[in-house]
C-alpha cells in the first residue's frame, strides 16, 4: 500500500507526531511525507519518501499560507504519487481543499482532529471552526486525542464507527537514535519532573500550569519549562519566583514556529 502523510504545517510538535506512525508503517508499505521544506528529516527512517514543499512561517491555520503556487506543486504532487490512503496529520488552511480534490477521486482519507475548538487568542479561530465541521463530515476514519473528543462528535451526530481514539505518542529523539536505543535497552527510570515544550501563547495555558506548580509549594517535583518564540517579562518573573523550575532554551525574542 502507498501511504501519504500530509504535514504542511512547519511546527515541529506535529512532525514529532508523525514520524512514530510513517516509522513504523515505512517496513511493509510505501510511505510519503508531503511536508514543509524545515521538516526535521532526522525525526524520519531512511525508507520514507519526504517531499519537502511549503514554506509555511506560520503554523498553517493563517490565511499567509494560502500561497497558490505552492498550492499547485502539492496537487501535482499527489497526482504523481498516486497514494492509496492520505492521511492529514497536522491542521492547515490547504487541508480542505485537498480534501474536495482526493474525495473527487475516490482516494481514501485519514484526519488527525487535534483541538475541536480553535486556539484562544489566536487568528481566523472561527474560519477554522467552519473548516473542522466541514471536514470532519467529508473524511472516511478520524482519529482524535481522547474519548471526550469522540464523545462530542458522536453528539453532533458523527457516526462513532469511524472515529479512534489513539495515543499522542512522539519521537523525542532521532530515528537513528532510537534503533540505537532499541537495540541497546536501558533500565527505565522514572525521574519526578514536568516537562512543557513549544510555543509560550496564552492558548497552551502556561498561567494555568505555573499556577498550578506553584501551588505544590517546596515539592520535590521539577518544572522544565523548553519555550520557543517571545516570554513576556510577567511570565519570566513568575518563572523565576518558583523554587524548582529550569528553562531549557534561551527565552529572548525569536521567530515564531
Amino acid at each position: 500500500m502507498r501511504l501519504f502523510y500530509v504535514v504542511l504545517s512547519p511546527t515541529f510538535g506535529m512532525y514529532q507526531v508523525v514520524a512514530d506512525l510513517a516509522n513504523r508503517f515505512c517496513a511493509d508499505h510505501e510511505v510519503h511525507l508531503l511536508a514543509a521544506r524545515s521538516v526535521p528529516r532526522d525525526r524520519f527512517a531512511p525508507a520514507v519518501h519526504i517531499h519537502p514543499l511549503t514554506n509555511s512561517g506560520n503554523s498553517g491555520v493563517e490565511m499567509a499560507s494560502l500561497d497558490l503556487a505552492t498550492l499547485s506543486r502539492v496537487l501535482r504532487t499527489m497526482a504523481d504519487v498516486a497514494p492509496d490512503l492520505v492521511h492529514f496529520a497536522a491542521p492547515h488552511v490547504w487541508n480542505l481543499p485537498l480534501i474536495l480534490w482526493l474525495r473527487a477521486k475516490r482516494v481514501p482519507i485519514v484526519y488527525t482532529l487535534h483541538d475541536m475548538d480553535p486556539h484562544y487568542g489566536t487568528r481566523f479561530s472561527g474560519l477554522m471552526r467552519v473548516f473542522n465541521r466541514m471536514i470532519v463530515r467529508l473524511v472516511d476514519r478520524l482519529f482524535v486525542y481522547g474519548d471526550v473528543y469522540k464523545g462530542r462528535l458522536v453528539a453532533e451526530g458523527l457516526d462513532k464507527s469511524k472515529i479512534t481514539v489513539i495515543p499522542l505518542l512522539m519521537l523525542f529523539v532521532g530515528y537513528e537514535r532510537e534503533q540505537q536505543l532499541l537495540q541497546q535497552p536501558t533500565a527505565i527510570s522514572y525521574q519526578p519532573f514536568v516537562l512543557f515544550f513549544g510555543r509560550l501563547e496564552r492558548y497552551k495555558g502556561v498561567e494555568v500550569l505555573l499556577e498550578a506548580f506553584q501551588r505544590l509549594g517546596q515539592s520535590t517535583i521539577r518544572l522544565v519549562i523548553v519555550p520557543a518564540g517571545v516570554t513576556s517579562a510577567a511570565m519570566c518573573h513568575r518563572m523565576a519566583c518558583l523554587p524548582t523550575w529550569s528553562c531549557a532554551a534561551d527565552t529572548s525574542p525569536t521567530k515564531r514556529r
